[in-house]
């Protein structure tokens, strides 16, 4: 295998590795077998690619290209179609087999184009003498008009499944959702602007390769953004992707300046005292540097948190102080009306309430709260509390108002102005939950603020066993304290009626 096919080979590797996965996460969901599709095409062009490279025969490089054209036509094809689908359906028309329609017009044209299609594939002086991606096309005038009628239609399919994600996102209020089409859609420019880039490069500094120099491995940013946003996993903020790169980067930067300045000067003076090579010498003072360099690595960390995420800093800050502060508190009454006052002051809250399970109702009733209508309990069996338990994470009430078995106690919180729950589970299970209505403004809950209320959702959990453990314990030790009590009294009545019976039998025997 020529060594100019490693991009191309390592891409259709890792596609293919990212599209079986997403695919057997759940392989009768819609959205994941189109995703299959959708990655596949990546795959046909690196396959392709593959093919096209490692050939030395014209005829055999031209199934290549075929290949390519067949996975670069289709793409625009299941793009739009994973528009429809993900993250959430924008209409039903293209349900089940009327999808079809979307893929009959671009396939009828894709067929007889293949069939048609003639090139003359140049090799690249500069990378081997390769057969690339330079193409005179020749042949029937159908085949190019073809090429022509494709292009504008991959074109406009593209641009229609980009209009689909947005309107996606502006029409959910799901803080996942949201993200996950943020993903897509960086993904998306990312590979459109890294090809523009080597094109412009290429054009200006005359470098002689190809638009298409790299383009397996740039395929790889859309897939890899495509199977973060679709698998179950927790999605990263990119606001922390962000964070992360300007962190290494001036770690980097300063690893490099230490090295120009002292490192190699030092080591050449070391290795000519030695008598042994600098680049051993080198390798070990680098290596010296990094981990001298690693303290340095949370200061620089809360230096860019301080100056360029200065708000979210302070928001996390907040949420960690009143962690401590839970610590503190024995009364559980206090303790949740102190959890609820601080979450409907960090969020801007008008509603909020805990639930806690009472063991004698075996139901979890509302223990505190701010702004709710009325209460209302919910029992052990119920549907919600059961979706809770295996949820063990923030759920938005978007986000499962369409599952029939809970529909009716959504719909109940629903009218009440109530958005997301948050699960408190702990060693003795769901200690209970804390309901959330809609923020100030009608804004909607951030990926920010879940993260920092999943990590809250622990310590008030704790917080809450070891209140009602001291509760218990206090109980406990007011029994025992009522029990000496009566203990004492029970004496002292025996006492008091053996000194009385002692006077009467006395009394009686003389008589």
């Amino acid at each position: 295998m020529s060594v100019y096919a490693i991009p191309a080979a390592l891409a259709f590797a890792i596609n293919l590795t990212l599209c079986l996965i997403v695919f057997y996460d759940h392989p009768k969901g819609v959205v994941n077998r189109v995703f299959t599709l959708l990655i596949l095409s990546f795959v046909a062009w690196n396959a392709g690619e593959l093919i096209m490279i490692n050939s030395d025969l014209h005829s055999v490089a031209l199934v290549g290209v075929k290949v390519i054209f067949i996975g670069v036509f289709l793409f625009p094809v299941f793009f739009l179609h994973f528009s429809y689908v993900f993250p959430q359906k924008l209409t039903r028309f293209f349900d089940g087999r009327r999808s079809l329609v979307l893929y009959a017009g671009p396939v009828a044209l894709l067929v007889p184009f293949i069939l048609l299609l003639e090139v003359d594939i140049g090799r690249v002086v500069q990378i081997g003498s390769i057969f690339y991606y330079v193409f005179t096309f020749h042949g029937r005038l159908e085949s190019q008009l073809l090429a022509l009628i494709l292009a504008l239609i991959g074109l406009g399919y593209f641009a229609w499944g980009v209009v689909n994600f947005i309107l996606s996102y502006r029409q959910t209020k799901i803080a996942r959702q949201r993200l996950q089409i943020l993903y897509i859609l960086v993904g998306i420019i990312s590979m459109f602007v890294i090809g523009l880039i080597l094109h412009v490069m290429n054009y200006l500094f005359h470098l002689g390769y190809s638009f298409f120099f790299v383009a397996s491995l740039y395929s790889l940013l859309i897939s890899f953004f495509f199977a973060l946003a679709i698998v179950k996993y927790r999605l990263v903020d990119i606001h922390f992707i962000i964070r992360g790169g300007i962190l290494y980067s001036l770690l980097s930067g300063l690893v490099l300046v230490i090295y120009i300045l002292f490192v190699k000067n030092v080591c050449d003076i070391v290795a000519r005292k030695l008598e042994t090579t600098s680049l051993l010498v080198e390798a070990t003072m680098v290596l010296v540097l990094v981990f001298l360099l690693r303290p340095l690595e949370r200061k620089v960390e809360e230096f860019i948190d301080r100056f360029f995420y200065r708000e979210r800093y302070l928001f996390r800050l907040k949420f960690f102080e009143f962690t401590r502060t839970l610590l503190n508190i024995l009364d559980l009454q206090t303790l949740l009306g102190a959890t609820v006052n601080f979450i409907s002051q960090a969020l801007l809250l008008d509603r909020v309430g805990i639930w806690i399970l009472e063991s004698e109702s075996n139901c979890y009733r509302l223990f505190s709260h701010k702004g709710l209508p009325r209460e209302r309990s919910f029992p052990v069996d119920s549907p919600f509390i059961a979706y809770l338990k295996k949820s063990e994470r923030a759920v938005e009430l978007e986000m499962v108002k369409n599952i029939r078995a809970l529909q009716p106690e959504v719909q109940e919180m629903n009218e009440a102005r109530l958005s997301l729950v948050l699960p408190l589970e702990w060693e003795e299970g769901l200690l209970g939950f804390i309901l959330l209505g809609d923020k100030k403004g009608e804004k909607n809950f951030t990926i920010m603020e879940i993260e920092a209320l999943e990590a809250l959702a622990p310590a008030v959990a704790m917080a809450i066993s070891r209140a009602r453990l001291y509760q218990d314990l206090k109980k406990k030790d007011w029994q025992v304290m009522q029990s000496e009590k009566l203990a004492a009294l029970g004496e002292m009545a025996a006492s008091f009626v053996h000194g009385i019976r002692n006077p009467l039998g006395i009394i009686l025997g003389s008589a």
